[in-house]
């Protein structure tokens, strides 16, 4: 059974979303982490075009966009509850 994280918004604190396993892997694949014990991620319009064009989960993108929502930028990072 995969494991279930949420999403959170450093900036704000609160959670975006839940996501999979696999959502997180495609991270890591895709995105530099902000330090080696830390998955916490920076999305900005640009790096969700980015997403977009590497196949990224129609659904973890618009978790994406709608964090950005009345930002700029926002920095996520993944946590089990």
């Amino acid at each position: 059974m995969a494991q279930i994280l949420y999403l959170i918004d450093t900036q704000r604190e609160e959670d975006i979303g839940v996501i999979i396993e696999d959502e997180v892997q495609f991270l890591i694949d895709n995105l530099a982490e902000a330090g080696v014990e830390d998955q916490e991620y920076y999305i900005d319009e640009e790096i969700l075009d980015f997403l977009a064009e590497s196949s990224c989960d129609e659904e973890l993108l618009s978790l994406f966009t709608e964090a950005l929502e009345g930002q700029t930028d926002v920095t996520v990072h993944d946590e089990v509850h």
